[in-house]
């Protein structure tokens, strides 16, 4: 399994190619940090990558309810295993794998 460090590059990487402005650990504020903060224009998304080693329900209640978020799991195998959890406590927040990854800047 790849590490939560390549994945983010990967991510970077995408967003960069697509235009956008992308800053790694960007701050929430409360000690709180976001792992990708990726903007293009006025429009501003949050990217947590989550392999299965994290809280992602802490991961979750880092972001207002309006935030425009994408949970990338690292496998399809996380991607089922919170598939429930996104969806009840963020129904609108995207989950994405490594299959999808040319959906992340979209």
């Amino acid at each position: 399994m790849r590490s939560t460090e390549f994945w983010k590059h990967e991510v970077r990487t995408l967003f960069e190619r697509h235009g956008g402005t992308v800053t790694e650990e960007s701050p929430l504020g409360g000690g709180r940090s976001a792992d990708l903060r990726a903007a293009r224009g006025q429009q501003v998304r949050f990217v947590e990558v989550e392999t299965g080693r994290s809280d992602l329900l802490a991961n979750l209640a880092k972001y207002a309810p309006d935030v425009d978020l994408v949970v990338f799991c690292t496998s399809s195998a996380v991607a089922d295993r919170y598939r429930e959890v996104i969806g009840r406590e963020r129904p609108s927040t995207r989950r994405l794998t490594p299959a999808e990854l040319d959906d992340v800047g979209a």
